[in-house]
């Protein structure tokens, strides 16, 4: 939407160009009518709504420089339509120390969430972490291996991340939006 009202600003502009070459034939009166025309067409809400969705759709694919790149997980991710914000996660690990910014990103947009977890440990540990801006969160399972937790992401950096330490076994992680 915004790339279409940049190019008919673009074209408008050029129109406007080729046509002042030849104003000096025109009446100043006449001139004047022509752009105000031109212009008065443009609808102003377009323009602040293009420009919000540019900087929303900017500051998201900033924000997935952050994530944990596919081919670096453990595990498999699936993500849902609406970017790395909630999906699936299935990792089956051995021996494994590191972390993995599994989901989230950064938005101009606030988000409910819903992070649940079935975490099957042989040996090892895991922590979910989850990261709202400049707080940070650690959640253990409950003694079945089970977590489920939900949160606000207010508009910012919103991670949720896995946090191994020498952890075998599986990991189920799911994260939701309401």
């Amino acid at each position: 939407m915004f790339r279409l009202l940049i190019s008919k600003i673009l074209l408008i502009m050029m129109t406007c160009a080729v046509i002042a070459v030849s104003i000096s034939a025109c009446s100043a009166h006449k001139a004047v009518g022509f752009f105000h025309d031109i212009f008065s067409s443009i609808n102003e809400t377009d323009i602040v709504e293009g420009a919000k969705d540019f900087w929303s759709e900017l500051v998201e694919s900033l924000g997935n420089y952050s994530i944990t790149d596919d081919d670096k997980l453990i595990g498999t991710r699936t993500v849902d339509a609406d970017g790395y914000f909630s999906g699936e996660y299935y990792a089956q690990c051995y021996r494994q120390t590191t972390k993995e910014s599994v989901f989230g990103g950064t938005s101009v947009h606030s988000r409910d969430v819903t992070v649940k977890a079935d975490i099957k440990a042989v040996s090892g540990d895991v922590t979910v972490r989850v990261r709202k801006n400049d707080d940070i969160f650690e959640f253990k399972t409950d003694s079945n291996g089970k977590l489920t937790q939900s949160f606000n992401f207010e508009s910012g950096g919103n991670y949720v991340m896995l946090v191994y330490d020498d952890f075998s076994g599986t990991v189920n992680l799911s994260v939701t939006e309401k």
